[in-house]
């Protein structure tokens, strides 16, 4: 089947809740695993010979551990209904695209929608984008839940605290190990630093002979830098003190982010800068970056876009295209380009309004010189 354009760039779209469901249902599937596991340990521990209160009091135990194991599974029940009914509203959506049912406008509205949210989310403002989301009626078209999650791991690892990545790290073994992560042994190597930064070195030994030795063969380098560390973390100048340097934590921070959107196959880059670059290399060329040959109307011309823009390549255009450096007006046939003395060339219609409002002269932005418009000649293109 054909798959449009609009419909081909909506893989996140559809992969995240997929990816949620997939992820509640392996840790329910662990989940009563486990419980179930220790309940029948519990039952065979129960012998004839046992007095009937002392069964009766394990039997009750396991009466309320099982009600625990119910609420837990209701819980995710609620979680996979939520990303069943996200997957089905996105799906309805792209084929309703796809065969035409929806109005393009509106699906290209939506879609801005949805990448402002997200790229709202990625940077923090959180109250912004779920007001946003409401307004727009997206709900059920963002991961809001993802981003929130999220948020209290990086909220963490500001607060110098790497227990809560660390718990999700466990949660998500499984995942991280297919993607080759080293997230969690370099918060684990944190930790050790942090023992070390406040000088209960037994301490940190013992640590990293728990956390940092199994992760010897493949981290081989780091974890001897660390552990030289110890013995010279008080001498002024050594070279791994770089270890103590709190930069680190915007480091944990940006790992962390980068496998939570590979787990949920989400781009590395926000959505909105991405269209926003495919945008600009339609448009860029080799004069945007010339002071002298910016255009008040190309948007790669304006500073602040500009930066967005100096990684993407130059547009490719098969025939030129002069604009008027004054009006930021095509200039052709009907508004023929006028070369001044000076050289340099406006549009007709810039010069000839110039010279209607200040008496015949015409002045020229580049130079600041000023002429009769009885001088300007017109250029001709071959």
């Amino acid at each position: 089947m054909a798959v449009n354009n609009d419909v081909a760039l909506e893989h996140a779209l559809i992969r995240v809740p997929y990816e949620c469901l997939n992820k509640t249902f392996r840790n329910s599937q662990k989940l009563v695993e486990k419980e179930i596991s220790g309940v029948v340990s519990s039952i065979a521990s129960i012998t004839n010979n046992e007095s009937t209160a002392n069964s009766i009091a394990t039997l009750d135990g396991l009466l309320g551990q099982l009600g625990n194991l119910k609420r837990k599974l209701e819980d995710a029940r609620k979680e996979e209904a939520s990303a069943m009914k996200k997957s089905k509203l996105r799906l309805k959506m792209l084929k309703d695209v796809e065969e035409k049912k929806m109005d393009r406008a509106l699906f290209q509205r939506i879609r801005f929608d949805r990448v402002t949210v997200d790229y709202l989310l990625r940077e923090g403002f959180f109250d912004t984008a779920i007001s946003l989301a409401e307004q727009s009626s997206i709900q059920e078209l963002v991961d809001i839940s993802i981003f929130t999650a999220a948020k209290k791991v990086v909220d963490a690892l500001k607060g110098r605290d790497c227990s809560v990545a660390l718990s999700w790290c466990a949660d998500n073994r499984s995942k991280l190990k297919k993607v080759n992560s080293s997230l969690e042994f370099k918060l684990r190597l944190q930790e050790f630093i942090e023992l070390v930064r406040s000088r209960k070195l037994l301490e940190a030994l013992a640590y990293a002979r728990t956390y940092l030795g199994p992760n010897y063969e493949t981290n081989t380098q780091e974890v001897q830098q660390a552990l030289t560390l110890v013995a010279f973390v008080d001498r002024d100048g050594f070279v791994y003190k770089k270890l103590l340097d709190e930069s680190r934590w915007d480091e944990l921070i940006q790992a962390f982010q980068a496998d939570n959107y590979e787990l949920y196959c989400l781009s590395p880059e926000p959505a909105l800068s991405v269209y926003l670059q495919a945008g600009l290399a339609s448009l860029k060329t080799a004069f945007c970056y010339e002071q002298e040959g910016r255009s008040i109307d190309c948007p790669v011309c304006a500073p602040g876009v500009g930066t967005l823009a100096k990684t993407v390549p130059f547009a490719h255009h098969v025939h030129s295209s002069i604009v008027c450096r004054i009006t930021g007006e095509l200039m052709d046939e009907h508004n023929p380009p006028m070369v001044l003395p000076n050289g340099y060339v406006y549009s007709y219609k810039a010069l000839s309004e110039q010279a209607a409002k200040h008496n015949g002269l015409v002045h020229c932005p580049r130079t600041h010189e000023d002429f009769q418009f009885e001088e300007v000649q017109k250029a001709y293109l071959v």
